[in-house]
């Protein structure tokens, strides 16, 4: 249980599973300071008391219970808790977001402010399901991580119904892995490098690497090549084998071969003939 809000006592404190972290606060009172979400997005609520919170220098309100406030990474919070105070944060990690946007939430995004929030009420199947994530993360269960990550994915899919909160999650889901994808795709022939799409994204390859396999569970080589190996079998309907490896930027035209009967079960060379006695 934590008593102020520190970036240091967070990481070292807490219960973490592979998608979620759990983070308990008990505030006595008489309390004022700034915290950030950092890279996560973080879903709030509170178990006693309650907080009154300006975001970003911007929006202010207090919420109690009967309320869960969801923040998008790097936004900051001024609180003021004037009494007794008991919170559970839920650091939700790009894993996480990532599943529930592929399998369980299918409108379309809507750009938002990135500075925006959502504040919506904690009842129902989400106050149910915070209920048992609570439950759970005070048990002795020694599956409980397993458990943790199952409810997690439940919760996530509860809050994406609520339009404000699902547009959090398309945003942010939607922002450094689609742009990076998307540049991937505009530069199959001729290719663009890992770091070309890193220095254009204005970011690290390593950071482009952590975020892209956080959220999309490989890495943007791998899925690059993927991408450029599909190509590959467009390009052979118009030219060569050799033509069709250096026009994706394999100048090794035996490593291209093997990547293309790795990934399909048959030669470059295979496939060229027989679509090429189909379009006969």
């Amino acid at each position: 249980m934590l008593n102020t809000f520190n970036r240091l006592l967070e990481v070292a404190d807490g219960l973490q599973s592979n998608l979620v972290k759990l983070l308990y606060y008990e505030i006595d009172g008489d309390f004022n300071d700034f915290y950030k979400s950092y890279e996560s997005l973080r879903l709030c609520t509170i178990l006693e008391g309650e907080k009154h919170v300006c975001l970003n220098n911007k929006e202010e309100f207090t919420y109690t219970k009967d309320r869960l406030l969801i923040l998008p990474p790097y936004s900051t919070v001024h609180m003021d808790i004037q009494k007794h105070t008991k919170a559970l944060v839920l650091e939700l990690n790009d894993r996480l977001i990532s599943e529930v946007k592929l399998k369980t939430f299918t409108s379309e995004s809507l750009e938002i402010d990135e500075n925006k929030f959502y504040l919506g009420p904690n009842n129902g199947d989400v106050k149910n399901c915070l209920q048992r994530i609570h439950n759970i993360a005070i048990s002795q269960d020694r599956n409980k991580q397993y458990l943790l990550d199952l409810l997690a994915q439940e919760l996530t899919a509860y809050v994406v119904r609520e339009s404000g909160a699902s547009q959090i999650i398309n945003n942010e889901i939607n922002t450094l892995t689609s742009k990076a994808i998307m540049l991937m795709r505009e530069n199959l022939s001729p290719p663009i490098s890992i770091n070309d799409i890193a220095y254009t994204l204005n970011i690290s390859v390593p950071f482009l690497s952590k975020k892209f396999k956080n959220q999309v569970g490989i890495s943007p080589s791998i899925f690059y090549n993927n991408l450029k190996l599909q190509e590959a079998k467009k390009l052979l309907l118009s030219k060569n084998v050799n033509e069709t490896s250096w026009n994706l930027g394999y100048e090794n035209v035996s490593h291209f071969i093997r990547l293309f009967t790795r990934a399909f079960g048959f030669t470059p060379l295979q496939w060229k003939i027989e679509n090429d006695k189909v379009l006969l």
